[in-house]
């Protein structure tokens, strides 16, 4: 075996809003090497690439452009997208024709970590929590997360806030920074 260093990734969907009340959505994130896949599925299918879809990062809002990937008449549509991730995210297109938003964001470190919205209008809202430790491992397997338990939360009535979820930074033996 050979001792190898390796972002993980630990994920919290931390709160859900289903829009229509006969989809079911689950969300689920995992790291393929340096890679990280942001992944939601709508339950029935329904054929997504015709959508409008929304990747943002509310939680840099107040950086001004906190757009992750935008796609728009079946096309993405980066012109608002923040700098960090310009050439670094790809949407699987196929994957939108089978109900499933799959998008790769590409040389992932600790600026990834925080909090992703995923909007379809119309159809749903998705928060999910990223966050980022470095650590050594001793393996040779894959480094995907399990996946992230579905939640579900009523519709967001005007102004109502959900609590940030906390982070907690760990160097690779375990102690906290």
């Amino acid at each position: 075996m050979m001792e190898m260093k390796f972002l993980m990734f630990l994920s919290i969907l931390s709160f859900g809003e289903m829009i229509s009340g006969e989809l079911r959505v689950s969300c689920q994130n995992r790291i393929l090497i340096d890679s990280l896949v942001l992944q939601c599925q709508v339950d029935p299918r329904v054929d997504l690439s015709a959508k409008p879809l929304d990747v943002t990062r509310p939680d840099l809002k107040h950086q001004g452009k906190y757009v992750v990937h935008a796609y728009r008449h079946q096309h993405d549509f980066l012109t608002d997208q923040m700098d960090q991730y310009k050439g670094r995210t790809t949407l699987n297109r196929e994957d939108l024709k089978n109900g499933t938003i799959t998008l790769w964001i590409s040389s992932v470190g600790p600026s990834d970590s925080g909090r992703y919205r995923i909007f379809v209008p119309g159809l749903f809202v998705r928060y999910i929590t990223v966050e980022h430790q470095n650590s050594t491992k001793t393996d040779n397997s894959s480094t995907a997360a399990p996946p992230v338990t579905d939640v579900t939360e009523p519709d967001n009535p005007a102004g109502r806030m959900f609590p940030e979820p906390s982070c907690n930074w760990t160097l690779g033996s375990g102690e906290a920074l």
